[in-house]
């Protein structure tokens, strides 16, 4: 039986450990003792204590992360004893959007226009140099719409919060759609892609997701989405699951930003696919065959924020999936997601209803 580390202990670290039990993986987890999402499965080991990482690091096969914004050091102690993937250079990217943004133009991939300022007084003239309307983003700790502003002109850029520098700025795009593509690269460099997913975000929250099934994207979009993947990981040497966010505009597509993990916009693939996002990772990483990405069945996945409606209104509806986190509610959080199989429009409307 072989035996993953996972570092960070939210909603991504729960659902994997959850697609490993079935494969006889067992699952370590380095994560803050009373992590909500993790109360119910195994051995937690404090980020905080050295002795508690090395605890956690003996005997691993290997480990992995579910979110990027753990200090370094710990993944250099980790390292120490265990293989580590995504590797540390794909998770350093995603620290600070400028080193991304850095990153992608070097490999030259499409990207919106896009500058950087190292300070509050520096964005006047890195949004000029883009252009307005424009986007001004934290270089580290957005996430979910946080942590970004609209500018449509200079004086826009007062409101933006000096503390949240640097920053980067980058062109607001006219987009006619948002998709992203979920892959999973193994051990020998096999690259396996889902099904585009076709995404709805609501105030920067990814609120909908699904596969699509009917052909809403281009077959000449995805092929260069697919192109972006595999130039990405073979530029880091990577192992696991990554995900791109993409804007389709009348120019082609653009990378809004990827992700080194599991995704948001992944987790249809539970019910959706041969084989989930989450179980081809825990593969992947452990140096085991990946499973088959083929779409098993249409499904729609919606993101429970805030609070729960009625649950047993949720488990009454027929081809309903419900994942629920363990989080304690609270307005604006990610508590859960529901999958609904084979959706019409009637369920769709009903459970849009319970949703609000």
């Amino acid at each position: 039986m072989k035996t993953l580390g996972i570092i960070g202990g939210g909603q991504l670290g729960r659902m994997l450990a959850l697609s490993a039990i079935p494969l006889g993986v067992r699952c370590r987890f380095l994560v803050p003792k009373d992590d909500a999402a993790l109360l119910d499965f195994g051995a937690r080991y404090s980020q905080l204590d050295v002795a508690e990482i090395n605890d956690f690091t003996h005997g691993l096969d290997a480990a992995t992360t579910e979110i990027e914004t753990i200090d370094p050091r710990i993944f250099t102690q980790v390292m120490q004893h265990a293989a580590l993937w995504p590797t540390p250079a794909a998770l350093d990217l995603k620290r600070d959007r400028r080193r991304e943004r850095e990153h992608l133009t070097a490999l030259g991939l499409p990207q919106p226009k896009w500058s950087q300022a190292g300070i509050h007084a520096d964005l006047p003239a890195a949004c000029a140099q883009v252009g307005f309307p424009c986007r001004v983003k934290a270089a580290s700790g957005g996430y979910d719409g946080r942590g970004q502003w609209k500018v449509n002109s200079a004086a826009d850029i007062a409101a933006i919060p000096a503390e949240a520098a640097p920053y980067t700025v980058e062109a607001e795009i006219d987009f006619r759609g948002e998709f992203s593509l979920v892959a999973v690269r193994g051990a020998d460099g096999d690259i396996r892609f889902w099904t585009p997913s076709l995404n709805v975000h609501r105030d920067g929250i990814l609120v909908r997701t699904e596969p699509d099934v009917n052909g809403t994207v281009s077959r000449d979009e995805v092929a260069e989405g697919e192109r972006c993947l595999r130039t990405l990981m073979q530029s880091l040497d990577y192992r696991g699951v990554l995900a791109v966010e993409f804007f389709r505009t009348g120019a082609g597509i653009l990378i809004n930003e990827f992700a080194p993990r599991v995704h948001n916009s992944g987790h249809w693939t539970i019910e959706g696919a041969v084989t989930s996002q989450f179980e081809n990772h825990v593969r992947a990483v452990l140096g085991l065959p990946l499973g088959s990405t083929a779409l098993r069945a249409p499904v729609i996945t919606w993101n429970v924020l805030g609070f729960w409606p009625d649950r047993q209104a949720l488990l009454a509806m027929d081809g309903l999936a419900v994942h629920d986190y363990g989080k304690a509610e609270r307005a604006g959080r990610k508590i859960g997601h529901v999958t609904l199989t084979n959706p019409d429009a009637a369920a769709i409307a009903s459970l849009e209803s319970l949703l609000g």
